[in-house]
């Protein structure tokens, strides 16, 4: 799937619907022949956004994608990594822009896998300015059913 149809799919779907965001449950949307399912962290003080993690899926494309979109001050060089199933699975970083840095990825038969066990998983990435990874945890509970409608 090429880097500009995932972004576009990402802007549009993060300007146009909210109802997903800092939920506890994943579910899809579709409209016309795109797929797209986010959920995004936010800080319990202040409620600035953490990370939002968006799947998507193109019909009659047999690629999906994850997107991580991240606020600006990441390090960029070790990318993202969501780890699930105590497996790490890249994805590096694509593009900044004034709303924050979007990695990508296919998602790959394994790490789907790995994100459908049912337990929460892990987005872990570096901040420019800190040691140590920073790892933002995000629900599983609705993925399988996700995954399930992105391949219609």
């Amino acid at each position: 799937m090429p880097l500009r149809y995932s972004l576009a799919a990402l802007l549009f779907f993060l300007a146009g619907s909210a109802s997903a965001q800092d939920s506890t449950t994943w579910h899809a949307e579709c409209q016309n022949d795109v797929c797209v399912s986010q959920i995004s962290a936010s800080e319990t003080e202040g409620g600035t956004k953490l990370a939002t993690v968006v799947f998507t899926a193109k019909a009659g494309n047999p690629t999906k994608s994850v997107l991580v979109t991240l606020p600006l001050g990441v390090a960029l060089e070790p990318g993202i990594q969501i780890v699930a199933d105590k497996q790490a699975f890249a994805v590096p970083f694509k593009v900044c822009l004034p709303a924050g840095c979007t990695a990508r990825a296919d998602l790959t038969p394994e790490m789907r896998k790995a994100l459908e066990t049912g337990t929460p998983f892990e987005v872990r990435f570096f901040n420019a300015n800190e040691a140590g990874a920073k790892a933002v945890a995000l629900p599983s509970t609705g993925l399988d059913a996700v995954f399930t409608r992105l391949d219609q």
